[in-house]
């Protein structure tokens, strides 16, 4: 089995079925880009996990499906344990955790209060996404 990590240094580009079978962690890369701040007006939702947090492993395919259902977002995943900056600047206090950007302004952040796996069952994840699209001025088309 493969297990999922960030490989989330700024500008990234993994392809999908890229993995390293010679580490001894199992390792599952992404497949997206990473990008640095969307543009106003573009939501973006970034992921945060971590290569040894075991309800991330089970919460990030949840998300990947919830995300699925909204191609209009922009979806990253980052490595919680190498985005220091991040971690600051969005108080982040653990993982799994997820964090809704319209530009560069936070929207909403998912996963403070989480206190199981079934927290991102994907009716949670859709409350959160619409409650928070309330609160930005600008929606995309």
């Amino acid at each position: 089995m493969i297990w999922r990590t960030a490989l989330a240094a700024a500008g990234a580009q993994v392809r999908a079925g890229a993995s390293c079978a010679a580490s001894a962690v199992p390792t599952l890369v992404f497949m997206l880009m990473i990008p640095g701040l969307a543009a106003a007006g573009e939501l973006e939702v970034r992921y945060y996990g971590a290569v040894w947090c075991a309800p991330c492993h089970q919460v990030e395919p949840m998300v990947d499906r919830w995300a699925a259902d909204h191609p209009d977002l922009r979806i990253v995943k980052l490595d919680y344990d190498t985005r220091a900056a991040d971690r600051e600047r969005f108080d982040l206090v653990g993982v799994p955790m997820l964090v809704l950007l319209d530009g560069d302004k936070v929207i909403a952040k998912y996963g403070d209060s989480a206190q199981k796996v079934s927290d991102f069952a994907h009716d949670r994840l859709e409350w959160w996404y619409e409650s928070a699209r309330g609160k930005i001025d600008t929606l995309p088309q």
